[in-house]
């Protein structure tokens, strides 16, 4: 099981077919690994961090290496460094919203600042109330988690934070 949802999760981060999925003749172009990550419960929360740990944060800190890009709104300016990327950590968000928001939070506590930034970004897309794409509204640890970067001493970190708190509409403090 848990080799099947590190699969999956590789599948969704670049963006490969899903042999599992139902074929899908659509002419829009859609991560199916990714649609299927979301469905996952807790169980796939391992699998999905030790993918970011091994697979995306070293091909981000080297992607904002070679392109010395400062700012993390323009840092995928040349093309992000995985096909599926938000697919992915939207996933992990959705999956730690519905069963423990604040393991989530803790475990973003330990990336780098690139993995943050893009991580914390996705919220506006994931939990944006007019398109969500979860099942769950933004939890309160999230918002709390965004207010806490809005006010960052870190530059970066406070764009973000301000980024997020603007695009969902968020009250500078956490909802009850």
């Amino acid at each position: 099981m848990e080799a099947d949802i590190h699969k999956l999760a590789l599948d969704t981060l670049n963006n490969r077919k899903d042999a599992n999925a139902e074929s899908n003749d659509s002419c829009f172009v859609v991560n199916e690994a990714g649609q299927r990550l979301r469905q996952c419960g807790p169980n796939a929360i391992p699998a999905l961090e030790q993918v970011i740990v091994e697979s995306v944060v070293p091909a981000m800190d080297e992607y904002r290496k070679q392109h010395g890009i400062p700012d993390w709104d323009s840092m995928f300016r040349e093309g992000t460094p995985f096909a599926g990327l938000s697919e992915l950590i939207g996933g992990y968000w959705i999956i730690c919203a519905r069963s423990n928001p604040a393991h989530a939070i803790e475990f973003m506590k330990t990336m780098t600042r690139p993995v943050v930034n893009e991580s914390v970004s996705l919220l506006s897309v994931y939990f944006h109330p007019s398109n969500s794409l979860s099942d769950v509204p933004i939890p309160r640890e999230y918002v709390e988690y965004v207010n806490e970067l809005s006010e960052s001493d870190v530059e970066e970190f406070r764009d973000v934070g301000n980024y997020v708190v603007n695009r969902l509409e968020l009250n500078r403090s956490a909802p009850n």
